[in-house]
């Protein structure tokens, strides 16, 4: 026979450990999100390696005294933007519905081949062609050679016979030479002293940097308020590029304006300096 009743958990002690509990479990799913985001910021990483590699191989295979010949025409077309080639940052979700447009930060651009057609192809039957999608965007500075470019586009070529790289050798500092990045558009030009974006995110067209100035990782996924971002304040967040060493690196957005994007780059950009 029993002498006593069993001791009992009181009431205050049965909310101190569901609080211990709840603490618990948001400190767990805090380091499994944040485990989760690292791991897709390593898969785009790899991703946009192996995407400058494949550019790189594509201009070690064509002549070096064109940038953007047949060998890299011919392997941008076959892969830039192509289902199954590793072009989406798994950062990103593609939206089905979306029609050929710009991205965003956490969105992938779409765009048809027709902007990258040769006057040598009929270019009015490939106006109908496939849409392309991408989570990054290459430096178009790379793609010197404007034998490819159709004719319809030469409005837009602007400063390219004047930066372009149009042979290897006049990359200075292959080491800080974009070649890939996550952007928010398929093909970039940045310049020396472009301006800051409004706030991180912003697409101010794709002929200046913040088509790269996107805070795609380093910190949870959100979309930023669009409202002028103060000048003394850094830029949060990273991009992964890939550069022309066959290397690749997260770089601050901050620092972007400090990488070698077009010939005869200055050591002092003039731009978002902190």
């Amino acid at each position: 026979m029993l002498s006593g009743a069993l001791p009992a958990f009181t009431l205050i002690e049965l909310l101190v450990t569901v609080a211990i509990i709840a603490v618990l479990a948001s400190l767990l799913l805090t380091a499994l999100s944040s485990a989760q985001r690292k791991g897709r910021e390593t898969v785009c990483l790899n991703q946009v390696r192996q995407i400058s590699i494949g550019y790189l191989t594509a201009v070690t295979d064509g002549d070096p005294d064109k940038m953007g010949g047949e060998s890299v025409y011919g392997w941008f077309l076959e892969n830039h933007g192509a289902a199954g080639k590793g072009f989406i940052c798994p950062s990103t979700r593609p939206d089905p519905k979306q029609a050929a447009a710009f991205g965003s930060t956490f969105t992938p651009w779409r765009q048809t081949v027709e902007s990258w057609m040769s006057k040598r192809y009929n270019y009015t039957e490939m106006r109908a062609g496939p849409v392309r999608s991408g989570s990054y965007g290459v430096n178009d500075w790379l793609l010197g050679g404007l034998d490819w470019r159709p004719e319809e586009f030469a409005q837009n070529i602007g400063m390219m016979p004047q930066r372009g790289f149009r042979r290897e050798s006049e990359i200075q500092k292959a080491s800080a030479t974009p070649v890939y990045g996550d952007s928010s558009w398929s093909m970039v030009r940045p310049n020396a002293g472009d301006p800051s974006p409004q706030y991180p995110g912003s697409f101010e067209g794709w002929e200046n940097i913040s088509s790269y100035v996107i805070p795609r990782h380093g910190l949870p996924p959100r979309e930023f308020p669009k409202e002028p971002w103060p000048a003394n304040k850094r830029f949060p967040g990273f991009i992964n590029v890939g550069f022309f060493d066959g290397h690749a690196e997260g770089v601050k957005l901050d620092n972007l304006w400090f990488l070698q994007w077009h010939r005869d780059y200055p050591a002092d950009p003039r731009g978002r300096i902190r």
